[in-house]
């Protein structure tokens, strides 16, 4: 899908977008802007993805509306990726700020499910372990053989370096720091 895209691009209005990224204390803001030939292959890409589920020949109202919700998750998550492909370019590139450019984060806007050991963490970076998923961290400080880390409440506690965690995404949380905020990633057409 994104070869297809890239080959298309060649006949798109505008060859070029803004992108903006600045931060405020611990918050890093990224506005970009997304063509309408983007939102057209957005929408082709996840209706190809589910159309084997929409030819089904018992398909119940409930289900329907499952598949559609479920399109509306993989649009989403496409969005995500674009945008994690925007702050690669950033970071990697002298766009932000030359004198900067190796300050800039690397920012995760999908959570990981693969296990990793704790020490392959990055200081800053959040995590959740693996046998006790309702629990999310952050890292404050690596040692030789444990890991300080702090809760969303602030408590902070030790772990041994080879724990085995999920790498968690780097997007603003709701109130109660467990749960990500609804307006973390916000698309809004463009006119």
């Amino acid at each position: 899908a994104v070869k297809v895209h890239a080959e298309k691009a060649t006949n798109f209005r505008r060859q070029t977008l803004q992108t903006r990224f600045f931060e405020t204390g611990d918050n890093y803001y990224l506005g970009m802007e997304f063509t309408r030939e983007y939102e057209k292959w957005k929408n082709e890409t996840a209706g190809e993805l589910v159309i084997s589920l929409m030819q089904k020949k018992k398909l119940t109202e409930e289900k329907r509306s499952e598949i559609d919700k479920f399109k509306e998750v993989l649009k989403h998550n496409i969005d995500r990726l674009w945008y994690e492909a925007c702050l690669e370019v950033i970071r990697r590139g002298d766009v932000y700020n030359p004198g900067a450019r190796h300050r800039v984060p690397r920012l995760y806007l999908i959570n990981s499910y693969v296990a990793e050991h704790l020490n392959k963490l990055s200081i800053g970076e959040s995590f959740r372990v693996t046998d006790k998923l309702e629990e999310k961290y952050e890292i404050l400080a690596k040692q030789w053989k444990t890991v300080i880390v702090r809760n969303v409440e602030g408590f902070v506690t030790k772990f041994p370096a080879s724990t085995e965690v999920f790498r968690e995404g780097d997007l603003t949380r709701s109130p109660d720091g467990n749960t990500e905020s609804k307006v973390a990633i916000a698309t809004f057409p463009v006119s």
